[in-house]
């Protein structure tokens, strides 16, 4: 029987033990890659980290401006603006949920859209110039108070502050909120306990998602009660804590919520809330 030669045995050992390290390496490339799939990572590429006090002050504005828009302008008389009830009615007719940019973006058109811009345009506007007075009464008198209302986007302490990174216009803060909820985030607004255009009203409770697993949140109240002084008329209860108790008491016939959450898309993987769901607050 003919001797194999020793050098032939080596190498033969050595191309075993080299397409071994390689089926390894393989192997663990492939668990790291789908672990990379699996846990997102801290940041996208490209996009700067979120500023999370920021991110939910200005889905606040989204919820609050949301349910003004549905009363009149008349604050005095608690009444509901009809044509743009009876628009916001049939576009949740059919749904609890809706992407921000097909309420109130280039995708959307009609009675709602225009009276969200006006609002919200108005609001802030009347909380600029309450700040101007307060900085100057001399000239501006004693200012009257707007309606409790939110920080001041994208800064400041509501009716009370002023904002902190150098807009000072109304144009300016609008603009600025309206770019950061339309095009540097993906938003949509929820309702889950659907108004009709003919429903009794009692409250609209107002709220984002807190962005945790926590069940609930502060808020802004909407009453239809109004104070002997039409002076000290209060339609609007900023820093409520309501969690879904509120739809569920006994006395909730007439209560109703609107939240502004995050959603979850190609565009907006949201990794830094990735063991969230966003979908699961008051559902």
């Amino acid at each position: 029987m003919k001797k194999l030669n020793p050098y032939v045995i080596l190498i033969a050992i050595l191309v075993l033990f080299s397409c071994s390290n390689d089926d390894e390496v393989i192997t663990e490339n492939a668990i790291e890659s789908n672990l990379e799939l699996s846990i997102p990572q801290a940041s996208e590429s490209g996009r700067t980290p979120i500023n999370e006090e920021e991110f939910k002050l200005n889905m606040t504005w989204i919820s609050f401006i949301t349910a003004k828009s549905l009363y009149a302008s008349d604050y005095e008389t608690v009444t509901f603006n009809d044509d743009v009830r009876l628009d916001f009615a049939n576009i949740m007719a059919s749904q609890d949920a809706i992407l921000l940019e097909d309420l109130i973006g280039d995708n959307a058109n009609g009675d709602f859209k225009d009276a969200f811009h006006a609002t919200l345009a108005s609001t802030i506007q009347g909380v600029i110039e309450y700040e101007e007075c307060l900085n100057d009464p001399a000239n501006c008198g004693a200012p009257e108070p707007p309606e409790t209302s939110p920080p001041l986007p994208p800064g400041g302490s509501g009716p009370n502050g002023t904002p902190t990174t150098g807009i000072s216009t109304a144009e300016e803060v609008v603009d600025y909120l309206l770019d950061y909820v339309l095009n540097q985030h993906c938003l949509e607004v929820y309702v889950p306990k659907y108004i009709s255009a003919t429903a009794i009203v009692e409250e609209i409770a107002t709220t984002t998602h807190p962005l945790s697993s926590a069940s609930s949140n502060e808020a802004s109240v909407f009453t239809n009660e109004i104070n002997p002084e039409p002076s000290n008329y209060n339609q609007y209860i900023y820093g409520d804590i309501i969690s879904p108790l509120y739809l569920s008491s006994v006395n909730s016939v007439d209560k109703y919520v609107i939240i502004t959450r995050p959603k979850r898309s190609r565009k907006c993987l949201y990794p830094e809330y990735f063991r969230i769901d966003f979908t699961n607050f008051f559902n």
